[in-house]
């Protein structure tokens, strides 16, 4: 397959204890309520998704000590690749994945 077809998203989870999970539901799903797909990312880990279908994601942190779940991205459909880095604090900065990650 052509490498320009895939979809790419690249996770970068830089806080110290929140578990991160992608969930990635069908671009028809319009409540976002069953996900097709999911993954934990834990701290200090990095996870790139990748689909030759677009798709919609959604980002929320979990925490070992119990603390309420924290949703960090609403879910939002596949426009271009990027790089999402969740900071300590649970900020999301974006960029250019291909570009920041060489």
């Amino acid at each position: 397959m052509d490498e320009e077809k895939y979809k790419s998203l690249l996770i970068v989870n830089e806080s110290s204890d929140a578990q991160v999970t992608l969930y990635i539901y069908p671009r028809w799903d319009f409540i976002c309520w069953l996900s097709a797909e999911s993954k934990i990312i834990k701290p200090g880990e990095k996870y790139l998704h990748r689909s030759d279908e677009k798709f919609k994601f959604e980002l929320v942190a979990s925490f070992e000590d119990k603390r309420p779940k924290k949703i960090l991205l609403e879910p939002e459909m596949w426009v271009e690749d990027k790089l999402l880095k969740i900071s300590q604090s649970l900020d999301i900065t974006e960029g250019n994945w291909l570009a920041d990650s060489i």
